[in-house]
């Protein structure tokens, strides 16, 4: 399995709270063992803490983040 994501980019914006294109810095994550990848939270545009599954996310319409960088 990849290595947990460190930076994340949001493929689509999705009203107030993400922007298309903007990168998140992943604060917590944790392995969910299926084919959601990585279960992790950032801070959205709001300010507060939004969990987010690394594939499939609902938040995204069901798209993948966007990897950036990983963790070393």
């Amino acid at each position: 399995m990849n290595k947990p994501p460190k930076i994340v980019i949001a493929p689509i914006s999705s009203g107030y709270y993400l922007t298309e294109g903007k990168e998140y810095n992943v604060i917590t994550f944790r392995d969910h063992g299926d084919e959601h990848g990585y279960l992790f939270t950032i801070i959205d545009n709001a300010g507060g803490r939004m969990l987010c599954f690394e594939k499939r996310c609902g938040h995204i319409d069901d798209l993948d983040w966007i990897v950036k960088e990983r963790e070393s």
